[in-house]
C-alpha cells in the first residue's frame, strides 16, 4: 500500500464538496471487504483509501487544520498499518479443510 502523504489529505472547503459521493464510495468498500466471524463480528479489511477516509472525518469532526496535527494523524495510521502487517489468517474452507489451488 502506498504510504498516506499530506498531500493526500483534503483541506475543509475541498473535502466538504466531494465528501458525500467519497463517504458513499467508502460504504460501499467497506462492505466488500467485511468479513462475518460468526452472528456477533466482523472484521473489516482495511485499504489507503478507508484510512484516508477516517483521516479525513477526524479532522472534519475535530476541525483540524494544523499541519502539524495532521502529519501527526498521518504518522498514526501508518504506525498502526505497520502493527497490523503481521497479522494474518490461513484460508479454511466452511468444513476446515485448506482450500484448493
Amino acid at each position: 500500500m502506498k504510504k498516506i502523504a499530506l498531500d493526500d489529505i483534503l483541506g475543509f472547503a475541498a473535502y466538504e464538496k466531494v465528501r458525500q459521493q467519497f463517504r458513499d464510495d467508502i460504504i460501499d468498500k467497506k462492505k466488500r471487504r467485511r468479513v462475518a466471524v460468526g452472528d456477533k463480528i466482523s472484521i473489516v479489511f482495511e485499504n489507503r483509501d478507508t484510512v484516508i477516509f477516517q483521516i479525513q472525518e477526524m479532522l472534519r469532526a475535530e476541525r483540524i487544520a494544523d499541519l502539524d496535527k495532521i502529519r501527526e494523524f498521518i504518522r498514526a495510521a501508518r504506525a498502526a498499518e505497520k502493527a497490523m502487517k503481521p497479522l494474518a489468517s490461513p484460508a479454511r474452507t466452511s468444513d476446515g479443510s485448506a482450500p484448493k489451488s
